[in-house]
Protein backbone atom coordinates (compact mmCIF):
# COMPACT_ATOMS: atom_id res chain seq x y z
CA UNK A 1 0.00 0.00 0.00
CA UNK A 2 2.52 2.34 0.73
CA UNK A 3 4.45 1.30 -2.54
CA UNK A 4 1.28 2.45 -4.21
CA UNK A 5 0.90 5.92 -2.61
CA UNK A 6 4.73 6.68 -3.45
CA UNK A 7 3.74 5.71 -7.17
CA UNK A 8 0.82 7.80 -6.94
CA UNK A 9 2.84 10.87 -5.46
CA UNK A 10 5.28 10.36 -8.15
CA UNK A 11 3.14 9.98 -10.93
CA UNK A 12 1.43 13.48 -10.06
CA UNK A 13 4.68 14.83 -9.33
CA UNK A 14 6.01 14.04 -12.84
CA UNK A 15 2.55 15.14 -14.49
CA UNK A 16 3.16 18.72 -12.62
CA UNK A 17 6.16 18.82 -14.02
CA UNK A 18 5.79 17.89 -17.59
CA UNK A 19 2.11 20.75 -17.04
CA UNK A 20 4.68 23.27 -15.72
CA UNK A 21 7.60 22.70 -18.30
CA UNK A 22 4.52 23.27 -20.80
CA UNK A 23 2.95 26.38 -19.36
CA UNK A 24 6.74 27.60 -19.12
CA UNK A 25 7.30 26.93 -23.04
CA UNK A 26 4.32 28.58 -23.83
CA UNK A 27 4.88 31.74 -21.97
CA UNK A 28 8.60 31.63 -23.60
CA UNK A 29 6.91 31.24 -26.80
CA UNK A 30 4.51 33.84 -26.22
CA UNK A 31 6.75 36.29 -24.95
CA UNK A 32 9.67 35.93 -27.82
CA UNK A 33 6.29 36.36 -30.13
CA UNK A 34 5.30 39.24 -28.67
CA UNK A 35 9.08 40.97 -28.67
CA UNK A 36 9.25 40.01 -32.58
CA UNK A 37 8.22 43.37 -34.00
CA UNK A 38 9.58 46.01 -35.92
CA UNK A 39 9.16 49.65 -35.82
CA UNK A 40 8.29 51.92 -38.99
CA UNK A 41 7.82 55.33 -39.49
CA UNK A 42 5.05 56.55 -42.04
CA UNK A 43 5.52 59.92 -44.19
CA UNK A 44 2.65 61.98 -45.68
CA UNK A 45 3.58 65.57 -47.28
CA UNK A 46 1.24 67.62 -49.45
CA UNK A 47 1.75 70.84 -51.21
CA UNK A 48 -0.64 73.81 -50.28
CA UNK A 49 -1.54 77.95 -50.80
CA UNK A 50 -1.68 80.00 -47.95
CA UNK A 51 -4.96 81.35 -47.99
CA UNK A 52 -4.40 84.17 -45.78
CA UNK A 53 -1.88 86.96 -45.82
CA UNK A 54 -1.06 89.76 -43.39
CA UNK A 55 1.72 92.79 -44.13
CA UNK A 56 2.67 95.33 -41.33
CA UNK A 57 4.63 98.15 -42.22
CA UNK A 58 6.09 100.23 -39.64
CA UNK A 59 7.15 104.01 -39.97
CA UNK A 60 9.30 105.15 -37.81
CA UNK A 61 10.47 108.80 -37.34
CA UNK A 62 12.70 110.95 -34.89
CA UNK A 63 12.35 114.11 -33.66
CA UNK A 64 12.46 117.03 -31.29
CA UNK A 65 9.00 118.43 -32.40
CA UNK A 66 5.90 115.89 -31.73
CA UNK A 67 3.86 118.29 -33.57
CA UNK A 68 5.84 118.09 -37.15
CA UNK A 69 6.71 114.25 -36.32
CA UNK A 70 2.52 113.54 -36.33
CA UNK A 71 2.22 115.73 -39.17
CA UNK A 72 5.11 114.12 -40.85
CA UNK A 73 3.72 110.41 -39.93
CA UNK A 74 0.19 111.54 -41.65
CA UNK A 75 2.00 112.23 -44.86
CA UNK A 76 4.05 109.29 -44.76
CA UNK A 77 1.00 107.04 -43.91
CA UNK A 78 -0.97 108.48 -46.84
CA UNK A 79 1.77 107.29 -49.42
CA UNK A 80 2.12 104.34 -48.36
CA UNK A 81 -1.79 103.50 -47.91
CA UNK A 82 -2.66 105.11 -51.45
CA UNK A 83 0.50 102.88 -52.63
CA UNK A 84 -1.42 99.81 -51.60
CA UNK A 85 -4.47 100.70 -53.17
CA UNK A 86 -2.87 101.55 -56.16
CA UNK A 87 -1.22 98.10 -56.24
CA UNK A 88 -5.23 96.66 -56.28
CA UNK A 89 -5.77 95.71 -52.56
CA UNK A 90 -9.31 97.00 -51.19
CA UNK A 91 -9.75 100.02 -48.87
CA UNK A 92 -11.73 97.43 -46.60
CA UNK A 93 -8.09 95.01 -46.54
CA UNK A 94 -5.85 98.09 -45.35
CA UNK A 95 -5.99 99.61 -42.14
CA UNK A 96 -4.19 102.58 -41.28
CA UNK A 97 -5.88 104.10 -37.92
CA UNK A 98 -3.99 101.61 -35.82
CA UNK A 99 -3.04 103.61 -32.42
CA UNK A 100 0.24 105.97 -32.55
CA UNK A 101 3.61 104.70 -30.49
CA UNK A 102 5.73 107.62 -28.88
CA UNK A 103 9.19 107.09 -27.21
CA UNK A 104 10.23 110.21 -24.92
CA UNK A 105 13.41 109.57 -24.04
CA UNK A 106 14.01 112.34 -21.85
CA UNK A 107 11.35 111.14 -19.50
CA UNK A 108 12.27 107.54 -20.01
CA UNK A 109 14.38 106.53 -16.71
CA UNK A 110 15.92 103.35 -18.13
CA UNK A 111 17.92 105.82 -20.57
CA UNK A 112 20.76 107.64 -18.54
CA UNK A 113 22.72 108.12 -21.71
CA UNK A 114 20.10 110.30 -23.40
CA UNK A 115 22.23 113.48 -24.50
CA UNK A 116 19.55 115.90 -26.50
CA UNK A 117 22.38 117.80 -28.04
CA UNK A 118 23.05 114.71 -30.14
CA UNK A 119 20.24 112.44 -30.14
CA UNK A 120 16.23 113.47 -30.76
CA UNK A 121 14.16 113.17 -27.90
CA UNK A 122 11.25 111.57 -29.67
CA UNK A 123 10.42 108.91 -31.55
CA UNK A 124 7.13 107.79 -33.41
CA UNK A 125 6.08 104.71 -34.77
CA UNK A 126 3.09 104.56 -36.84
CA UNK A 127 1.67 100.85 -38.48
CA UNK A 128 -0.22 100.31 -41.28
CA UNK A 129 -1.70 96.64 -41.64
CA UNK A 130 -2.77 94.67 -44.72
CA UNK A 131 -5.13 91.49 -44.18
CA UNK A 132 -5.83 90.10 -47.45
CA UNK A 133 -7.19 86.03 -48.63
CA UNK A 134 -5.22 87.36 -52.30
CA UNK A 135 -2.40 85.98 -51.27
CA UNK A 136 -1.04 85.77 -54.48
CA UNK A 137 -1.01 89.50 -55.27
CA UNK A 138 0.20 90.09 -51.85
CA UNK A 139 3.60 88.02 -52.33
CA UNK A 140 3.80 89.82 -55.84
CA UNK A 141 3.35 93.55 -54.67
CA UNK A 142 6.07 93.71 -51.93
CA UNK A 143 8.23 95.40 -54.53
CA UNK A 144 6.06 98.76 -53.57
CA UNK A 145 7.76 99.13 -50.57
CA UNK A 146 11.23 100.36 -53.04
CA UNK A 147 8.79 103.12 -53.94
CA UNK A 148 7.93 104.40 -50.14
CA UNK A 149 12.13 103.88 -49.42
CA UNK A 150 12.74 106.42 -52.54
CA UNK A 151 10.25 108.62 -50.66
CA UNK A 152 12.25 108.82 -47.76
CA UNK A 153 10.11 106.49 -45.68
CA UNK A 154 11.62 104.72 -43.43
CA UNK A 155 10.25 101.45 -41.99
CA UNK A 156 11.24 99.78 -38.65
CA UNK A 157 11.32 96.20 -38.81
CA UNK A 158 10.46 93.44 -41.39
CA UNK A 159 8.71 94.59 -44.05
CA UNK A 160 7.82 90.83 -45.31
CA UNK A 161 4.43 90.05 -45.52
CA UNK A 162 3.41 86.58 -43.24
CA UNK A 163 0.85 83.83 -44.86
CA UNK A 164 -1.05 81.45 -42.67
CA UNK A 165 -2.37 78.47 -43.99
CA UNK A 166 -5.72 77.59 -41.72
CA UNK A 167 -7.47 74.82 -43.39
CA UNK A 168 -5.02 71.83 -42.25
CA UNK A 169 -7.69 70.29 -40.27
CA UNK A 170 -8.97 69.78 -43.81
CA UNK A 171 -6.86 67.51 -45.23
CA UNK A 172 -5.41 65.87 -41.77
CA UNK A 173 -7.93 62.90 -42.68
CA UNK A 174 -6.25 62.15 -46.22
CA UNK A 175 -3.18 62.65 -44.33
CA UNK A 176 -2.84 60.05 -41.82
CA UNK A 177 -4.01 57.58 -43.86
CA UNK A 178 -1.74 57.75 -46.36
CA UNK A 179 0.82 57.57 -43.60
CA UNK A 180 -0.28 54.58 -42.35
CA UNK A 181 -0.67 53.25 -45.69
CA UNK A 182 3.46 54.08 -46.56
CA UNK A 183 4.04 52.80 -42.85
CA UNK A 184 3.09 49.51 -43.56
CA UNK A 185 4.55 49.27 -46.93
CA UNK A 186 7.76 50.02 -45.34
CA UNK A 187 6.98 47.11 -42.69
CA UNK A 188 6.43 44.97 -45.61
CA UNK A 189 9.43 45.46 -47.37
CA UNK A 190 11.62 45.15 -44.15
CA UNK A 191 9.39 42.15 -42.98
CA UNK A 192 10.71 40.63 -46.66
CA UNK A 193 14.43 40.52 -45.90
CA UNK A 194 13.74 38.08 -43.46
CA UNK A 195 11.27 36.06 -45.08
CA UNK A 196 8.57 37.15 -41.74
CA UNK A 197 5.10 38.09 -42.38
CA UNK A 198 3.45 41.67 -41.03
CA UNK A 199 1.20 40.85 -38.02
CA UNK A 200 -0.77 43.11 -36.48
CA UNK A 201 -0.61 46.14 -35.03
CA UNK A 202 1.48 46.57 -31.59
CA UNK A 203 1.73 50.01 -30.66
CA UNK A 204 1.22 53.32 -33.26
CA UNK A 205 1.51 57.15 -32.27
CA UNK A 206 0.79 60.01 -34.15
CA UNK A 207 3.21 62.88 -34.76
CA UNK A 208 2.66 66.30 -34.85
CA UNK A 209 1.19 67.94 -37.95
CA UNK A 210 3.98 70.77 -39.32
CA UNK A 211 3.81 73.31 -42.01
CA UNK A 212 7.22 74.60 -43.60
CA UNK A 213 8.23 76.59 -47.00
CA UNK A 214 8.66 74.06 -49.47
CA UNK A 215 12.11 75.03 -50.65
CA UNK A 216 13.07 75.21 -46.77
CA UNK A 217 13.66 72.64 -43.70
CA UNK A 218 11.91 75.18 -41.49
CA UNK A 219 8.55 74.75 -40.24
CA UNK A 220 5.99 75.66 -37.56
CA UNK A 221 2.74 74.18 -35.52
CA UNK A 222 -1.03 75.22 -36.43
CA UNK A 223 -1.14 79.48 -37.26
CA UNK A 224 2.74 80.57 -37.20
CA UNK A 225 3.30 82.09 -40.45
CA UNK A 226 5.98 82.06 -43.04
CA UNK A 227 7.05 84.41 -45.51
CA UNK A 228 5.88 82.47 -48.85
CA UNK A 229 2.45 81.57 -49.44
CA UNK A 230 3.55 78.27 -51.05
CA UNK A 231 3.89 75.65 -48.54
CA UNK A 232 3.99 72.19 -47.55
CA UNK A 233 2.37 70.19 -44.85
CA UNK A 234 3.39 67.04 -43.13
CA UNK A 235 3.36 64.42 -40.86
CA UNK A 236 5.00 61.41 -39.53
CA UNK A 237 3.53 58.33 -38.18
CA UNK A 238 4.91 55.91 -36.08
CA UNK A 239 3.80 52.06 -36.05
CA UNK A 240 5.05 48.51 -34.30
CA UNK A 241 4.14 45.60 -35.99
CA UNK A 242 3.91 41.99 -34.85
CA UNK A 243 6.29 39.60 -37.15
CA UNK A 244 5.31 36.01 -37.88
CA UNK A 245 7.49 33.49 -39.74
Amino acid sequence: MIRNNSFMASAVLALGMIGGAFFIAKAINNHTYYNRSIHVKGLSEKDVVADQGIWKLTISLAGNDIVSLNQKAAEYKRIVVDGLLASGFQASEVNGDLPVSIEDKMVDRYNDRFDPEKQARYVLDTTIQLETTDVEKLFKSTHVINQFVAQGIFFKGSTAPTFFYSKLNEIKPDMLKEAGINAFAGALELASNTKSQVGKIKDASQGAFSIRLRNDGAEYEGGYGKSSPYLRARVVTNVTYFIND
